[in-house]
């Protein structure tokens, strides 16, 4: 082999490597996004109590309970998948310019349509599955407590709210290690405790 095609076969290397961390990041953004919008609708279901008595008092069926978070997660995806499109078009197309000024290529950032369906479709779809376990608590309530509820929504916002701060926060420590006081780094500790 000559010395180009090993740096081709390095710089390919790199390329998946690199392309395997994205998709690995991406695919945590996901998870953390479909979690955060799942404590939303909650959140949302916690504050409307009162409503969600007064619609089942009415005549309102669980199902529409139901039909009302579920319509409104679908609102939330198809949004958020319309605004990510549309801020990607325009950042391909301002790249596109500025590295077409340089190089001469002026369609080396694209997008295509189908793409960008599948994109959407993707939020519309985990933004439909993270709303599911609140449509149906909203469902589940009973009309007569509902219409019941004092106002003590706001501390069960607070208690929402920390459990997702303490979830966060054990996520995102998850992989650190706490040293003991008294060791001036991971090394010293390391070697105390063989």
């Amino acid at each position: 082999m000559d010395t180009l095609s090993i740096v081709i076969s390095m710089i390919n290397t790199m390329i998946n490597i690199v392309t395997t961390a994205l998709v690995a990041f991406t695919a945590i953004s996901l998870i953390v996004s479909t979690v955060m919008i799942g404590i939303i609708t909650y959140v949302s279901v916690v504050e409307r109590i009162k409503e969600i008595g007064v619609i089942r008092s009415l005549g309102g069926r669980k199902k529409d309970v139901a039909h009302l978070f579920n319509a409104e997660t679908f609102i939330i995806g198809l949004v958020a998948g319309l605004l990510g499109i549309g801020i990607t078009y325009l950042i391909g197309f301002v790249a596109n310019i500025i590295i077409g000024g340089i190089t001469g290529i002026y369609t080396l950032v694209s997008l295509k349509w189908y793409q960008a369906i599948i994109m959407v479709t993707i939020s519309v779809l985990l933004t439909l599955i993270s709303g599911l376990f609140p449509s149906r608590s909203a469902a589940r309530m009973d009309p007569v407590n509902a219409l019941r509820t004092e106002k003590n929504v706001r501390n069960k916002i607070i208690n929402v709210l920390f459990i997702c701060l303490g979830l966060f926060m054990i996520v995102s420590c998850g992989s650190t290690e706490i040293i003991p006081k008294g060791y001036a780094n991971k090394e010293n500790y390391t070697n105390a405790n063989i």
